[in-house]
């Protein structure tokens, strides 16, 4: 029994690890870095390095640009996906996320 609730609890972590689920996101450490940066990050950032934030909402880009505009030229945003005014997710017919078009053909 034990055996059973250990690996059951095993799946559940990894589960939420790999981001399956309802909403495939994984931004949370992406916010961290993008809102709570560590002195490092701040560091790499003045050195010239650049920090690609892959998947974020729309609403997450816009904050970032208000709020962080000092450190805008060390970052870059891809794949950012588009919300509706409820801030949920837009999913195209397949039910893949909306993303901006980056303008790159």
């Amino acid at each position: 029994m034990k055996t059973l609730l250990t690996v059951s609890s095993l799946i559940a972590v990894l589960i939420t690890a790999t981001g399956a689920g309802a909403e495939s996101d994984d931004r949370g450490w992406q916010l961290k870095k993008l809102f709570s940066p560590t002195s490092q990050d701040l560091a790499r950032a003045a050195a010239g390095r650049v920090f690609i934030f892959d998947g974020l909402r729309d609403t997450d880009v816009e904050l970032a640009m208000q709020s962080e505009f000092e450190r805008v030229g060390s970052m870059m945003f891809v794949r950012t996906r588009i919300t509706d005014s409820s801030g949920a997710l837009l999913q195209d017919k397949t039910g893949a996320y909306v993303t901006e078009d980056d303008d790159c053909d």
